[in-house]
């Protein structure tokens, strides 16, 4: 665990940092979640691993407890031990990593979303109101 930590840039101050940010993150967790499961029911590729609504909310009932962990920064040997599981788990039932990370990157979205807009400078102009670019900007040859 230690490693990856490191790999990340996880290191005391990075996860000081994250707890900083837990109340803007647990209200919006739920959110986030919502947003994820709706597109999950939208499509066939990932709605097909599901049975029902009631295994949808036990399954966002689970990230919450998962992504609670990462808000607390409490990466320690149990927390190892539950995602190797799930990851086990992604793999017995056939979820290829391209949906998983895909509904993590909508999450991480989501949230980091939120923390922007939460520490936005007041009578700045909003970033969510600046036009996305629709390219990459040209690099120069070097």
């Amino acid at each position: 665990m230690a490693g990856r930590l490191n790999f990340m840039a996880l290191d005391e101050a990075a996860k000081r940092n994250l707890r900083a940010l837990k109340p803007i993150l647990q209200k919006e967790l739920g959110p986030a979640l919502d947003r994820l499961y709706a597109k999950v029911r939208q499509t066939p590729e990932t709605n097909a691993f599901f049975s029902s609504d009631e295994h949808i909310n036990r399954a966002k009932n689970a990230q919450l407890g998962h992504w609670s962990n990462i808000v607390d920064a409490n990466f320690n040997a149990e927390y190892g031990a539950k995602v190797s599981t799930i990851g086990q788990i992604h793999a017995r039932i056939g979820l290829k990593p391209r949906w998983y990370i895909g509904g993590y990157a909508l999450i991480a979205e989501h949230l980091i979303g939120a923390v922007v807009k939460a520490h936005w400078p007041k009578g700045a102009s909003s970033p969510a109101r600046r036009p996305r670019r629709t390219r990459w900007p040209q690099c120069s040859q070097a």
